[in-house]
């Protein structure tokens, strides 16, 4: 399933969406790390197989947070209309993200 998505490759210190954009997908994370800010104040670092900009697929709304890669990372994204297929596809992500 995952091996057909395009992936995003990002250098440290490069800017992945700001808070306020519009969302059209969300992103698992392949390899590196990002820090999430909402506020300007950093709330977390996400790593290998964590996920994020979700919220935004949820609700349809713009991104609640900006997120900086603080290291060189690749990141899957998920468009919307794969997420409302993924519970048919759970233990398919689960393994190819090793959990």
């Amino acid at each position: 399933m995952l091996e057909n998505l395009e992936r995003e490759k990002y250098k440290s210190g490069d800017i992945i969406f700001r808070e306020g954009d519009p969302g059209a997908c969300a992103y698992i994370i392949e390899t590196g790390c990002v820090e999430i800010q909402v506020s300007n104040t950093r709330s977390a670092r996400l790593h290998r197989g964590e996920l994020f900009g979700e919220i935004a697929l949820i609700d349809h709304g713009t991104r609640s947070a900006t997120v900086r890669a603080i290291e060189d990372t690749v990141l899957i994204p998920v468009p919307r209309k794969l997420v409302s297929r993924s519970e048919e596809h759970t233990s398919e992500l689960q393994s190819h993200l090793n959990l």
